[in-house]
């Protein structure tokens, strides 16, 4: 299967399959949820009522590992379960490191 990679506009990658379905890339869910931890580490020095998820998270109202899944959200039509997804074949690369 080909698969294309895209970039969101909120900075989210994800690959696509031949149905144009957008499965996103762990690693930059990851990425993304550090983002908003780390923005919110930066508003809260101003306002520390902020009630955004990254605050959340620094307040351990929700976890790390709730906050990417919620970036890795998506329509999925189970193409990202498959052996050539591009996700699962770096994750087998880095299992051999």
């Amino acid at each position: 299967m080909k698969w294309k990679k895209i970039i969101r506009e909120t900075g989210l990658r994800e690959w696509v399959c031949e149905h144009g379905i957008g499965h996103p890339d762990v690693r930059s869910a990851h990425m993304q949820a550090a983002k908003v931890i780390f923005n919110a580490g930066l508003r809260m020095e101003e306002n520390p009522n902020d009630y955004s998820d990254g605050a959340d998270v620094i307040r351990g109202k929700i976890s790390y590992d709730d906050l990417v899944k919620a970036w890795l959200v998506h329509g999925c039509d189970g193409c990202c379960e498959m052996d050539d997804f591009p996700g699962k074949l770096l994750e087998k690369a880095q299992a051999k490191w």
